[in-house]
């Protein structure tokens, strides 16, 4: 899953943490939406809203992005 947004990552890295916050911050992201199945949409706009920049400051940025 990881390497499917690295080009993203690479793209708008000056706006983003180092490489390696940025996959652990993926892997859990990805636990939460799995934890929150009912609870999480498809929609990025929705998902943005969801997204609690305090425990995903990097995830919230690639969905405004």
């Amino acid at each position: 899953m990881f390497d499917e947004i690295l080009p993203a990552i690479e793209k708008y890295q000056r706006f983003l943490d180092d490489v390696d916050t940025i996959k652990s911050e993926v892997l859990l992201w990805r636990k939460h939406c799995e934890n929150n199945i009912d609870e999480m949409s498809s929609f990025p706009l929705d998902c943005f809203k969801q997204c609690n920049q305090k425990y995903f400051p990097n995830i919230r940025k690639m969905l405004h992005i």
